[in-house]
């Protein structure tokens, strides 16, 4: 009866220290890379604050700060399309590369863009 206990405990022990061997994978490992950049005005070269920037075709995106820096986290390795919107300026997209655990630079220089609305 002691030899079953014992033999038991080892079993145990043995498949704890093996599970706890396994290192987990990094953070940056699971959420693939990310996006960041600057946008400015093409003709006052000045930054643009809270434009919106996103990753066409899904849901990740982000405002730029004052700066006009923004930042993506999260984004799926691979060929993307980067688009940048701000009222008053036209769209602009650009593609990236995005690799696994790395961050891609896209910056944009956008031009101003008139507004059309339309008789009420």
């Amino acid at each position: 009866m002691n030899v079953s206990i014992r033999s038991r405990f080892i079993v145990a022990a043995a498949l704890g220290a093996v599970l706890s061997a396994q290192a987990p994978p990094l953070a940056a490992q699971e959420a693939g890379g990310s996006v960041q950049g600057t946008v400015i005005d093409g003709s006052t070269k000045q930054p643009l604050a809270n434009a919106q920037v996103s990753i066409v075709g899904t849901r990740s995106g982000a405002l730029t700060n004052s700066a006009g820096v923004y930042r993506i986290p999260g984004v799926t390795a691979g060929q993307v399309e980067v688009r940048v919107r701000l009222i008053g300026y036209a769209p602009t997209t650009k593609s990236a590369t995005v690799s696994e655990g790395q961050t891609a630079d896209v910056d944009f220089s956008v031009s101003q863009s008139a507004i059309s609305l339309t008789d009420v």
